[in-house]
């Protein structure tokens, strides 16, 4: 905890001229109660400079609910932080350490987040419309339920990420890793999926109405009960997919490899396919 605690009077040094000035840290800071403790009450406490103890929590739970917006974080190292509910919009996040962060229903409308290490972080319900993600790494990150409408996710990692009932409507999703993510109800829309990897996606119910998948890797995802009507799958891999149920009436196959892709009575295409004869099968 001491080495952590250096490390972030270096990244926020107004931060520390708060201790080293003897000013009370429950009145500089406005913590709760549960964050100013004594040895007896807590078993990970720290002496700051004036000898205050507190415990470790308060450094991680100092931005909850804050007014950061425009703020420059940029490279700064922000792991396990709670921004819970934080005003981050149009933050300036380039390369900051975020993994495993709580921003739980953070706005970070326009914020930059390009190259940021949000692996395992917790963006769910948050506001990202129109934030750069371009180059993020967000493995395993939880997005459930985010607003990303607009957002630009350009060769984003996102491998086994929770996206599902995320709104990605018209966001920029080309080149980026979705293998093993969950996007299941997701609102991908207008979306751009260009040379985007989902294999082995759960992309079930999804909305694709009009996306662009350009030799998109789709093999053995899951697109039961997707709507993928007027989609551009043009030269997409759909190997083992699962299409049941699923929507493809007026989408562009052209040169699409389907090969054991499973597609049932159900499954809806335009009159002139012919499943078989691109070597699907019928479930």
């Amino acid at each position: 905890a001491k080495k952590w605690i250096e490390s972030f009077y270096k990244d926020f040094p107004e931060f520390k001229k708060i201790v080293d000035n003897d000013i009370n840290l429950t009145y500089a800071l406005n913590p709760s109660p549960e964050f100013v403790s004594t040895q007896k009450d807590i078993s990970d406490t720290v002496n700051t400079p004036t000898g205050i103890t507190v415990t470790s929590d308060l450094y991680y739970k100092r931005f909850k609910g804050k007014n950061l917006a425009r703020r420059d974080l940029s490279g700064k190292n922000l792991k396990h932080l709670d921004f819970t509910g934080t005003n981050l919009m149009n933050a300036d996040l380039r390369g900051a350490d975020l993994r495993r962060a709580n921003l739980r229903g953070a706005d970070l409308f326009g914020a930059n987040l390009r190259g940021a290490k949000l692996q395992e972080a917790n963006l769910s319900e948050a506001y990202l419309k129109w934030a750069n993600l371009h180059d993020a790494s967000l493995r395993r990150a939880n997005l459930g339920g985010a607003d990303l409408r607009s957002a630009k996710l350009r060769r984003a990692s996102l491998r086994g990420a929770n996206l599902s009932g995320a709104n990605l409507r018209e966001s920029n999703l080309e080149s980026a890793i979705l293998n093993e993510a969950n996007l299941s109800g997701a609102m991908l829309r207008d979306a751009h999926l260009k040379d985007t990897s989902l294999s082995e996606a759960d992309l079930s119910s999804a909305d694709l109405y009009e996306a662009n998948l350009y030799d998109a890797n789709l093999n053995e995802a899951n697109l039961s009960g997707a709507d993928l009507r007027r989609a551009n799958l043009v030269y997409a891999t759909l190997v083992g997919a699962d299409l049941s149920d699923a929507d493809l009436r007026g989408a562009d196959l052209s040169g699409a490899y389907l090969g054991k892709a499973i597609y049932n009575q159900r499954t809806r295409f335009s009159r002139d396919f012919s499943p078989r004869k691109k070597g699907m099968i019928e479930k």
